[in-house]
């Protein structure tokens, strides 16, 4: 039954499974949306006492990602990135007109695994472990029989060779982002005299730089957290202290937008159109590439790689090995002003 507690604000139901009684609240106000969801908790307590694989609660795939969301405490991040596959497998399910979860067949996911792989190698690979988890969620929840997504075959992605910049076409990128786009300039230049990853630029807050003891401190927040919790300190270039020390930082992010907010949209859009109108083939072209060719340039310098592996924040000088021990060492070593 369907019932309300004194001065509460939502409907609660009550059921049994087995030979307990369970309470839970519908999370709705209305008298006539609580005896609708109190239908289907009466399908699954008739499933759990006749065992039968009939009886399957007919739901819409975006309430499944709803309900999934609501129920499962998460970062922000990291509903963001349930978010994220939500977007591209309900445009995939419109284009099919298949609305209900139980509707998904083995072939619809497995055409999606392989569109999104056209698309974004990485992000397939993503969108899948997130299904698996959506679709066990929906499993448990007795609304499908079977998580058909652990049938896909996910493919290891090749691993391709980093892509760095030439110090001349560093300078010609930088050149046209400080004429083209004012905006992303301070961003960019820090991208690169840096070698921040992509997150770590997006969330850097006016604090993280210290002007006195000349140096950036990259540190972990709730909205992102650092990968491999390598915080650490990367001494502050002349070159981009100079460009900090003239724009206006935001409130909050040292980079933000207008509204306030980081720059997560069109971040790898903008920077593609700067690396076009700086005559930079744009194949493979976004905001990583900054990093690689700080780590890339300061080999080439001389560098100690022990030295890049710290200012990167690599988990260990290995992986830093992995990315630049085969370039050749110049003569000169200078550290981060040699950029």
């Amino acid at each position: 039954m369907s019932f309300k507690y004194r001065r509460g604000k939502y409907y609660w139901v009550g059921y049994l499974e087995g030979n307990k009684t369970i309470r839970k609240s519908l999370k709705v106000t209305s008298q006539a949306a609580a005896n609708l969801l109190l239908a289907e908790y009466q399908l699954l307590e008739a499933k759990s006492r006749h065992n039968s694989k009939l009886l399957i609660i007919k739901k819409k795939i975006m309430d499944i990602f709803t309900e999934f969301k609501d129920n499962r405490p998460v970062r922000t991040k990291t509903k963001e990135w349930y978010e994220w596959c939500e977007k591209y497998f309900l445009n995939f399910c419109g284009e099919k007109g298949v609305e209900y979860i139980r509707d998904i067949t083995f072939d619809h996911l497995k055409e999606f695994y392989k569109t999104r792989t056209l698309e974004a190698p990485e992000g397939a690979k993503a969108n899948m472990r997130a299904l698996r988890a959506v679709f066990a969620y929906a499993v448990r929840e007795g609304y499908i029989n079977e998580n058909v997504v652990k049938k896909v075959k996910i493919e290891k992605p090749t691993k391709t060779i980093f892509r760095d910049l030439s110090f001349e076409e560093i300078g010609r990128l930088l050149a046209a982002a400080k004429d083209h786009s004012p905006s992303y300039y301070p961003l960019f230049a820090a991208g690169y005299y840096v070698g921040l990853r992509a997150g770590e630029l997006r969330y850097l807050e006016p604090d993280d730089i210290n002007f006195k003891e000349r140096y950036v401190y990259v540190r972990s927040k709730n909205e992102n957290p650092i990968k491999d919790h390598q915080e650490r300190k990367i001494p502050l270039n002349n070159k981009l202290r100079d460009i900090i020390e003239t724009m206006k930082p935001g409130k909050k992010y040292l980079f933000e937008t207008k509204e306030g907010t980081p720059r997560v949209n069109n971040l790898n859009r903008e920077f593609k159109r700067i690396g076009k109108i700086a005559g930079i083939n744009t194949m493979g072209l976004n905001i990583q590439v900054l990093r690689e060719t700080f780590g890339s340039h300061l080999r080439k310098r001389g560098v100690d790689i022990a030295l890049i592996s710290q200012y990167m924040g690599h988990s260990s000088i290995d992986v830093t090995l992995r990315h630049y021990a085969h370039i050749k060492i110049e003569q000169t070593h200078d550290e981060i002003n040699l950029l």
